[in-house]
């Protein structure tokens, strides 16, 4: 079984190093690393490597994630043989029996598998869990605030999800060519996976939870606040944006929206810079209205 490793790196290298290690030990019979116009030595470095598996696509500016792993997909489903494709950011590093619990389950009555991820200490990342069913409602958002179980699938064992996030996703190469337009590259960063994953959805494909396939996620789960500030602008535009993405069988309500937006906006008093932030909260505010796409801090 051919399996591909795609991954979208920008200004961490030394992460980048821990990761393209942890990939280039496994059986991955190609790997196509996304440097998206980094400005640090990651070029220089990716051009020292020489395993043959290994493709590198610099880009001439950054495309975010959303950017980077289209171009990844593009990439592979034009030129690479292969079967699946494992998605993750330079921050991730996948288990050392990655690919043996995958082709133990793999099967291609399923378009997408997605991971479990954890940080560095073995902490559930919330952030990359899948949803079994999105809190689409304010009443679902109060009930997932309370207790999530009803949302997102029990840890220990497999399930059926409706969403996937590219931290871990497994993707089917025929199902990712015939939906490379569901990589939205306008929206940047951030839900561009659930997006795609709903996409999937809504078309009666399945996507399989899989706790057997593993992979560490580099991030600080304890931080309280949104920084760099811009960060937010993404999560709230693209967040408005969904209303205009799906016309209808829409991943979230009107109203769970203003409740997100609301959050987002509270969330002011935790923040650093307070200014910069709100800045960029009403920014995404009437962008997202407006539909404005694309990088835009």
């Amino acid at each position: 079984m051919k399996v591909t490793a795609l991954i979208v790196t920008y200004n961490r290298l030394d992460k980048l190093k821990r990761c393209l290690n942890s990939t280039l030990t496994l059986g991955f019979s190609s790997v196509v690393v996304v440097n998206n116009a980094s400005t640090d030595d990651t070029a220089l470095w990716l051009s020292t490597l020489s395993d043959e598996r290994l493709t590198v696509i610099n880009q001439s500016r950054n495309l975010g994630g959303a950017g980077g792993f289209f171009a990844g997909s593009s990439y592979i489903c034009n030129h690479i043989d292969t079967e699946w494709v494992f998605f993750y950011d330079d921050d991730a590093y996948p288990d050392e029996n990655l690919l043996s619990s995958f082709e133990y389950i793999a099967d291609d009555n399923n378009a997408a598998y997605a991971s479990l991820v954890t940080d560095l200490s073995g902490n559930i990342c919330r952030m990359n869990l899948p949803f079994i069913r999105l809190p689409s409602t304010i009443a679902e958002l109060l009930q997932y605030s309370r207790s999530a179980n009803k949302f997102v699938p029990d840890i220990t064992k497999p399930a059926m999800v409706k969403t996937l996030s590219f931290v871990g996703a497994c993707i089917n190469k025929k199902v990712l060519d015939a939906n490379l337009n569901s990589i939205r590259t306008d929206l940047f960063i951030y839900y561009d996976d659930l997006y795609f994953g709903y996409d999937l959805s809504l078309q009666g494909l399945n996507i399989r939870f899989s706790p057997e396939l593993l992979f560490k996620h580099d991030i600080n789960l304890n931080s309280k606040n949104i920084y760099p500030e811009w960060k937010v602008y993404y999560l709230i535009r693209n967040l408005l944006l969904s209303l205009t993405i799906y016309k209808r069988n829409r991943p979230y309500s009107f109203q769970s929206i203003i409740f997100r937006l609301v959050k987002y906006f509270l969330l002011t008093v935790r923040q650093k810079n307070k200014v910069k932030y709100i800045k960029y909260c009403l920014k995404a505010c009437i962008h997202g209205i407006r539909g404005v796409t694309g990088k835009q801090h």
